[in-house]
């Protein structure tokens, strides 16, 4: 289902991402088998209901099944084993207590009381499980700051929320001039189909013409929405991710396998709006939502 079809059948509360795809050959990685500073990491977050963590001592595990059993893939499709929370979107820290994701995240004000923001859900080596969290890396959302979701518009599709307490995580920094240039090299970092978080690299800008949005041709997924795109030269966040083409197709045995763009040419892309977008916002007092 096109994503603009989606965006009709809503849940009332929290909206679920918007498509992704995979464009050439795979760029997702693990955090920890890069060499990405880990302060960009440890800045991003899964959005999830907080009916998704289970009270352990210290902290909380999160209800997972495998990847490939909740999408019903190929059992040789990427990362088909690992574990895969019933995420709603990604996000990221721009202040210590505040958190940019998508506003098709955020329907209404129910959707901040049902979120749970959830940091430090990735692997940290071979043996390591992502799927138990500490206590101090789980946060709520205490109001929605500010929404726009005009995807039949001008495409801008952001939300801002302030966190229940104030995080001691190192925020990222966000353009707030200007736009990316058509031949930068950028990197994505989320949770694409809710699985702990993923470094996509090799993203590049396919259309840059639109004021509100750019085009690019990253490798992300569901749940991938909110996710911070990464100038890689300078660090400075793009915008964020927040529609594109369809995950997967379903093959003639009846399992899901990902759709393969082999050019940007042959897609939708994925669109991005652009931190410009809310950069006025992050450091001014703005209204409750």
């Amino acid at each position: 289902m096109h994503w603009l079809i989606l965006a009709l059948f809503v849940s009332p509360l929290i909206a679920p991402s918007l498509p992704q795809v995979i464009y050439g050959d795979d760029g997702r990685r693990e955090p920890y088998l890069s060499d990405v500073p880990q302060s960009i990491v440890r800045a991003t977050a899964l959005l999830s209901d907080r009916r998704d963590l289970q009270p352990v001592v210290g902290g909380y595990r999160l209800r997972t099944l495998a990847m490939g059993k909740r999408y019903n893939t190929c059992t040789d499709e990427k990362f088909a084993l690992q574990p895969s929370v019933e995420g709603k979107c990604s996000g990221f820290l721009v202040a210590p207590d505040l958190l940019v994701s998508a506003g098709h995240c955020f329907l209404d004000s129910g959707a901040c009381r049902q979120m749970a923001v959830i940091f430090d859900y990735a692997f940290r080596g071979n043996d390591s499980d992502p799927t138990l969290v500490a206590t101090a890396d789980v946060y709520h959302c205490d109001k929605i700051v500010k929404r726009v979701y005009r995807p039949y518009g001008d495409g801008a599709d952001y939300a801002i929320i302030r966190l229940d307490r104030v995080t001691d995580r190192q925020p990222l920094t966000i353009r707030t001039a200007g736009k990316v240039k058509d031949d930068a090299l950028l990197m994505v970092i989320g949770h694409p189909l809710g699985m702990p978080a993923k470094i996509s690299f090799g993203t590049q800008v396919i259309a840059n013409d639109k004021d509100r949005y750019f085009v690019s041709n990253s490798d992300t997924y569901d749940v991938s929405s909110g996710s911070p795109v990464i100038n890689s030269a300078s660090g400075l966040v793009e915008g964020i991710i927040v529609r594109g083409e369809e995950d997967f197709i379903v093959t003639d045995s009846g399992c899901q396998r990902s759709l393969i763009c082999p050019s940007a040419d042959n897609c939708y892309g994925e669109h991005v709006v652009r931190s410009t977008v809310f950069a006025h916002l992050i450091n001014q007092p703005v209204n409750a939502y």
